[in-house]
């Protein structure tokens, strides 16, 4: 407002002079400022203070985070610290860090990260499809890591859990991503947290179908009913003979 106010002043100024000596001046100068209104040079003067006020650049405050918080916003989330793990627990580096070339080194900690669950079965699959019999060898791989978070801040486990060719995935959650024949999978903890993660695998070797014989792994098939027989009444119910044909002894 400063700037304002001394224009202000010198505007007065100036329309005391114009007033008081309207020829005074330079050459022609003086007159043709004496023949201006005091209100034009009030209009030049106010205009010249606009087109100032626009050119003057916008203010930047220094921390725009905390800027934003003070208007009542809400500053980004600050990134989360991020854990690698193989599909043995073991504990390696970030791979964005490494150089090409570099060897991975890995380690074990079993406070951060532990197996349990691990299963390795095998079974034989058959379904019956018309007249055939389809059956599959089938090979499930599952294992369950137990992960704790031991530092004061959240983080983000990444366990990397290679699948061979001709395994299929079955985990809860799905991993985030799959890359070639790397998949991720993400588990968040909270300060001193345990977050168990369930991956499993599934390989299945197709075999020749069987074809079923007639009436094979069907309802079996009721007894033929004949006339009744003697004896196949119960004890003590009365049995009816039946009639002699026509032109037949009778006894």
């Amino acid at each position: 407002m400063k700037p304002i106010c001394g224009a202000r002043r010198r505007l007065g100024q100036l329309g005391r002079t114009v007033e008081a000596k309207p020829g005074a001046g330079r050459g022609t100068r003086g007159a043709v400022m004496g023949r201006i209104p005091k209100a034009s040079v009030w209009a030049v003067l106010a205009a010249g203070a606009t087109m100032a006020a626009a050119q003057r650049p916008a203010y930047q405050p220094a921390n725009p985070a905390a800027a934003k918080q003070g208007s009542g916003g809400t500053a980004a989330p600050a990134p989360v610290k991020a854990i690698y793990v193989d599909q043995e627990c073991r504990l390696m580096p970030d791979p964005a860090t490494l150089k090409p070339g570099e060897k991975i080194r890995r380690h074990r900690d079993a406070t951060i990260c532990h197996l349990e669950a691990v299963f390795d079965t095998h079974h034989r699959q058959e379904t019956a499809v018309g007249n055939e019999l389809e059956r599959a060898d089938v090979e499930v791989y599952e294992q369950q890591y137990v992960l704790q978070n031991i530092y004061t801040e959240p983080v983000a486990f990444m366990v990397e859990q290679p699948v061979d060719r001709g395994w299929t995935l079955e985990s809860d959650p799905p991993p985030i991503r799959v890359v070639r024949n790397m998949a991720t999978f993400r588990a968040m903890a909270q300060p001193g947290e345990i977050v168990r993660l369930h991956v499993g695998m599934r390989y299945t070797q197709a075999l020749k179908p069987k074809v079923l014989k007639s009436g094979a792994r069907g309802p079996a098939a009721p007894a033929p009913q004949g006339p009744p027989t003697a004896g196949q009444y119960p004890t003590g119910t009365a049995e009816t003979a039946p009639p002699f044909p026509a032109g037949s002894p009778q006894m």
